[in-house]
């Protein structure tokens, strides 16, 4: 019997432990002809972070051309963590860069023409991209993938700052994206290891008797 209660509780642990090891926060920003996403509808950026214990992160960056228009992007840049010290080390080798170049813990300004990426004071723990405007046709999809090593606290939602344009239309996005959403299957690994626990209580329970 205490070989098996063993083993429940090894199996709760670890599936609480599957939430631990990995955090994984996705937002979304569909840029809008109205208000500040840069004034052109078409554009639909999607972040995807996972970040582990052992300070690895994976970010999928994904844009999408929702429009009817011939759209192109030149630059990105997305603030992951939370400033101060916080910082990040991609690693080329295991990205997905479309043939740009990545800056770490680098930004850029909001004007049109200010593509550079640039460190500066404040942007430990931004992601920066830029290089040959790429087309990104209608319905087209553009995906960037960042793998490497982290120092600080994610900061949710993301900050994003991406140059562009749909159509004749210059596209220039500067905006906090909508709030994290958690992966469901961690929620699904949750509620396994909390249903585990009680289990366990009901199975000490019962032996007690």
């Amino acid at each position: 019997m205490k070989k098996a209660r063993f083993l429940i509780c090894v199996l709760a642990v670890a599936a609480i432990s599957g939430v631990c090891c990995a955090d994984t926060i996705t937002d979304t920003l569909v840029t809008s002809s109205k208000g500040d996403w840069g004034g052109v509808a078409g554009f639909t950026f999607t972040a995807t972070l996972t970040t582990n214990p052992d300070h690895t992160f994976s970010l999928d960056f994904l844009v999408q051309n929702t429009s009817q228009l011939g759209g192109t992007l030149s630059a990105f840049t997305l603030s992951l963590l939370g400033g101060g010290n916080a910082s990040i080390d991609v690693d080329p080798t295991k990205s997905t860069l479309n043939g740009w170049n990545e800056t770490d813990n680098a930004t850029f300004g909001n004007g049109n023409n200010s593509s550079g990426c640039s460190t500066s004071s404040g942007s430990g723990g931004w992601l920066c991209a830029s290089g040959s405007s790429v087309n990104i046709g209608p319905g087209k999809s553009l995906d960037f993938v960042f793998n490497g090593t982290y120092q600080g606290s994610v900061s949710n939602p993301f900050d994003l700052k991406a140059l562009g344009s749909i159509g004749e239309t210059k596209l220039a996005v500067s905006t906090y994206m909508a709030s994290g959403v958690p992966e469901p299957s961690s929620m699904l690994l949750l509620a396994s290891g909390l249903s585990g626990i009680a289990m366990i209580g009901r199975f000490g329970k019962h032996q007690r008797r």
